[in-house]
């Protein structure tokens, strides 16, 4: 074999020192986009032509979506592309953090509906007073546990 030639089993290496992070970070992606939409896996399977066991492992990173999967599924979902692949570029803030381990602490369609449908309120008036009525609110349910917003 000649030098900087390529063989397939270099081809194989490449692939499995990919960073998992990556997929699992893709599925988490995948998962938040169309629990925001809110369809099921079953209904993204059968767009996608594809077993809702297969959509399970494209969310949870063990199985790599191909890119014409992920194309179709953005228009399926009504999200760009790019969507899918931000945490590649966006800085991860305290915030995004914060964002993460609350949705991974209580993971569920109610989370993602609310802050589907938090998106879509643009009052900031508004916004304030759901969020000093949620205060109060979780400050009577547990006074020793009260936080700032």
């Amino acid at each position: 074999m000649g030098r900087g030639r390529r063989t397939s089993g270099d081809s194989a290496k490449a692939r499995r020192n990919t960073d998992p992070g990556f997929y699992i970070n893709l599925g988490g992606a995948i998962r938040l986009a169309r629990e925001m939409a809110d369809k099921s896996q079953t209904e993204v399977a059968e767009h996608l032509d594809v077993t809702y066991q297969q959509v399970q492992k494209y969310e949870e990173g063990r199985n790599r979506i191909p890119v014409d999967l992920l194309t179709r599924l953005s228009c399926y979902l009504e999200v760009p592309v790019e969507q899918f692949l931000s945490f590649t570029t966006a800085p991860q803030t305290r915030d995004h953090h914060e964002l993460t381990r609350l949705m991974a602490g209580s993971p569920g369609r109610e989370n993602f509906r609310l802050l589907a449908l938090w998106s879509r309120l643009h009052d900031r008036e508004l916004r304030s007073t759901l969020l000093n009525l949620l205060k109060h609110m979780t400050e009577r349910e547990d006074p020793e546990h009260k936080e700032r917003i």
